[in-house]
C-alpha cells in the first residue's frame, strides 16, 4: 500500500521513519506474521503529536485488530503502530487460552544474574509439573517464560488462577527474591513474576515486535541455553535484526508448535494445594 508521509519519524531519537518501519515489517514478515496471525492484537500507536497510546480497535478494522498478511503489516505501519502485543488465544477460541506468559520484571538496577536465575527457576518449576516452556526477551529489561497449551485448552479463569498460584508460590518460598505484587516499590530488589498477562483480554508483547524505546529494541525468542550462558541480557534492535537474523532467532523456539500439553486439574492442584473446581 502507498504510505502517506513516509518520512514521518516514529521512533524519536533514533530517526526510524514510517517508511523504514514498513520496509522492516516486510523484510521480517516471514517470522513476524506467524506470531500475529489469528490473534487479537493490542497495538501501541505514535501519531507524532501526542504521547503513544494503546488501541485494540483501530481505524478500518472490524472488531479487535488483527494482522494476518504483509498488507496488514503495511497498514499498521501506515497507522504509526510502533509495538505489537498479542493475546494468549486465537480468534477461533477466544474463551480459552493457548499459551501462558509469565512476565519476569526485575526491580530497578537488579543484576542480570538475578533475572537469569529467576527465569531458569520458573522454567524448572514448570518442568516439574510436566510443562515445557520457552524464553523470550521483551525488548525491555525483562524476560517472558512462555508455555504453549493445546487441547483441552483451559478457560481464562483457570489460567489466571494457575499463573497467580505459581507467582505466589515463588513469593512465599523466597520472599527476598520474588514478589507477586505489581508496582515499583514491591519489586525493589526483587523479580516480579507478573501473572496478569494471563487474564482474559490481556496481552503480551509479540516476538519480533519492535519497542518504542531508545535504540528500538526488538522482542525475540531465546533458547534456554543462551539464557543460561549469557553474561548480559540478550539484546536485539530493529536496525540489526534483518531477515536472516530473525530466522535464526525463530529457530531458538524450534519444537514450539510440536508441544502437546494441557493445564490439567492435577497440575493446578499441585500448585495451589487444593483441587480447583472443574471449569
Amino acid at each position: 500500500m502507498r504510505l502517506t508521509h513516509p518520512e514521518r519519524v516514529l521512533y524519536p531519537g533514533d530517526g526510524v521513519t514510517k517508511a523504514e518501519l514498513a520496509a522492516w515489517f516486510d523484510a521480517v514478515a516471514g517470522t513476524l506474521l506467524p506470531q500475529l496471525a489469528g490473534r487479537p492484537l493490542s497495538v501501541l500507536r505514535f501519531a507524532g503529536d501526542r504521547a503513544p497510546f494503546f488501541q485494540r480497535h483501530i481505524p478500518g478494522a472490524r472488531g479487535v485488530a488483527t494482522c494476518d498478511t504483509r498488507a496488514d503489516l503495511a497498514a499498521l505501519a501506515q497507522l504509526g503502530v510502533v509495538e505489537l502485543h498479542t493475546a494468549g488465544t486465537k480468534r477461533g477460541f477466544v474463551a480459552c487460552a493457548d499459551r501462558l506468559t509469565f512476565d519476569l520484571d526485575p526491580g530497578a538496577g537488579l543484576p542480570w544474574a538475578r533475572l537469569r536465575a529467576a527465569a531458569c527457576a520458573v522454567r524448572d518449576f514448570l518442568a516439574d509439573l510436566g510443562l515445557v516452556s520457552f524464553a523470550k526477551s521483551t525488548g525491555g529489561s525483562g524476560l517472558h517464560v512462555v508455555v504453549p497449551l493445546t487441547v483441552p485448552r483451559p478457560r481464562w479463569v483457570r489460567v489466571l488462577d494457575f499463573s497467580r498460584a505459581v507467582s505466589q508460590h515463588f513469593a512465599r518460598a523466597a520472599p527476598d527474591d520474588y514478589t507477586a505484587r505489581p508496582g515499583a516499590t514491591a519489586r525493589q530488589g526483587k523479580v516480579f513474576i507478573d501473572y496478569l498477562r494471563n487474564a482474559r483480554g490481556a496481552s503480551a508483547v509479540a516476538a519480533f515486535s519492535p519497542r518504542w524505546r531508545p535504540g528500538v529494541p526488538v522482542a525475540v525468542p531465546l533458547s534456554w541455553r543462551e539464557v543460561e550462558s549469557s553474561d548480559v541480557l540478550p539484546r536485539y534492535t530493529l536496525r540489526a535484526l534483518d531477515a536472516a537474523a530473525a530466522s535464526e532467532r525463530e529457530r531458538q523456539w524450534s519444537g514450539y508448535d510440536d508441544v502437546r500439553q494441557s493445564l490439567s486439574t492435577s497440575i493446578t492442584a499441585r500448585v495451589s494445594g487444593r483441587t480447583p473446581r472443574q471449569r
